[in-house]
Formats: C-alpha cells, structure tokens, sequence
C-alpha cells in the first residue's frame, strides 16, 4: 500500500522532490514531441545505454548521471507500435 497520508508534520516544504517530478516532466514532454529519429538520438546521446555503463565500470568512459534518469525510450515504442495499427 501506498501511505497517502501521516501524524508526523513536515518541518519544511518538499522543494526536491517537487522539482525532481518538474524536471521529469519537462524532459517527458520535450521528448514526445520530437520525431522518431531525433527521439531516438536524443536518448542514444543522453539516456542509459548498457554498453556505456559497462564502459564506465570498467574505466574507460565518464557516465553522465546527471540526465539519464530522466529519459524514457518507452515513448518511441509505443508511438511506434500505435503507428503499426
């Protein structure tokens, strides 16, 4: 179950977390609105691919955590697989 609700009172504002579903957001909806192929540079550039990760555990290449998170390359397949019908 989810917790909706609490006893305990915050002692501030949830600013990070608010800005985290911002910045998801914002980079969700830029990410829809391109076509197919910059879609799929965009995320090949900036997303997680596995063979950057293995580069980076090995050593060989820096790993930009800073935007990876934010991508999502399941938009590219569903806008495909509804093109198909």
């Amino acid at each position: 179950m989810i917790p909706l609700r609490h006893n305990i009172p915050r002692l501030s504002f949830p600013v990070v977390v608010l800005a985290l579903i911002a910045i998801n957001t914002v980079v969700f909806l830029y990410q829809f609105s391109l076509n197919d192929y910059n879609q799929n540079y965009f995320v090949m550039q900036n997303g997680v691919v596995p063979a950057h990760v293995t580069q980076f555990l090995a050593g060989r290449v820096p790993l930009d955590a800073a935007s990876r998170p934010f991508l999502h390359l399941d938009v590219s397949a569903r806008r495909m697989a509804a093109s198909d019908r």
